[in-house]
């Protein structure tokens, strides 16, 4: 019985191992002196002319203007309300040689409106995705 740990009478105890996390760099946002942003890439951004620039603010322009009008059609169809069964809920399809169709069911009225509100938020979506610097 030369054991170190059964002479003492205690249970053996066990080893603890400490691990160190792994360090990770972290990636600084950098100003250069012609106002580019530059973090956590190695590919030097060549600056952009002022015709460029003056092209991207437009197109940025453009694109919040479409992206406010879809915003407000999104809030309308949001706001619409239908009974569960009135026949004063309507929705009247109409093309453009103003030929039109009037739907008179509240179950088909909720699933335009449904369908409208994907369509629209789907399609903000995409505005947005396209609004970058």
């Amino acid at each position: 019985m030369n054991n170190k740990n059964r002479s003492n009478g205690k249970a053996p105890e066990a080893e603890v191992v400490l691990q160190e996390e792994p360090k990770t760099e972290k990636s600084e946002v950098q100003v250069s002196e012609n106002g580019q942003l530059h973090g956590g890439s190695e590919v030097p951004q060549t600056p952009l002319t002022v015709e460029e620039k003056i092209k991207k603010v437009s197109s940025l322009q453009e694109l919040i203007k479409v992206r406010a009008i879809m915003k407000s059609h999104l809030e309308k169809v949001e706001a619409l309300k239908f009974g569960d069964f009135e026949e004063k809920d309507i929705v009247t399809i109409t093309s453009g040689n103003n030929q039109s169709y009037t739907i008179k069911s509240p179950l088909l009225c909720n699933k335009f409106k449904l369908m409208a509100t994907k369509e629209i938020s789907e399609f903000i979506a995409e505005v947005e995705a396209q609004i970058n610097f």
